[in-house]
């Protein structure tokens, strides 16, 4: 396999602006992060940060896990995986069971008022999963 193939596997490609929240591209560490949009005249980033949330910050840690991890892994030892796996969605899942959402931080909107979408041409939005970098390229009057 060569390293072109390999780089072209770790990515995600989309030929339009995403035309809803769920078909912007991720990026982010686990405590910040943003979804990028990828339009023409207007680029928008939904921002998030971990700690705003509708309620606050609160310990989801659960204080049966150091007892229920000892229990599945010998049930996971005699072949037991339906019985571990019950026992550990009981006993090791986060503290309550329903996480609040997020509230937006904000959202970062980037205009670019002489880009047409219609005059764009060669549109490509991508994530590549290896580096974490989103990017957004098109053509407009021969300028990519």
């Amino acid at each position: 396999m060569s390293s072109q193939t390999q780089v072209q596997e770790t990515k995600l490609w989309y030929r339009r602006p995403a035309k809803r929240w769920l078909q912007a591209l991720p990026v982010g560490n686990g405590r910040i992060g943003a979804m990028v949009h990828g339009e023409i005249n207007r680029e928008v980033i939904q921002l998030n940060e971990d700690t705003v949330w509708t309620r606050g910050l609160k310990d989801r840690n659960n204080p049966d896990a150091p007892n229920t991890i000892q229990e599945v892994r010998r049930l996971l030892k005699e072949g037991r995986l339906e019985e571990a796996h019950d026992i550990a969605d009981m006993g090791l899942m986060g503290v309550s069971r329903r996480q609040p959402p997020y509230q937006t931080l904000g959202e970062l909107n980037l205009l670019f008022p002489s880009h047409r979408e219609g005059e764009a041409s060669d549109y490509l939005r991508e994530l590549d999963l290896a580096t974490g970098i989103v990017k957004v390229t098109y053509c407009i009057n021969d300028t990519v």
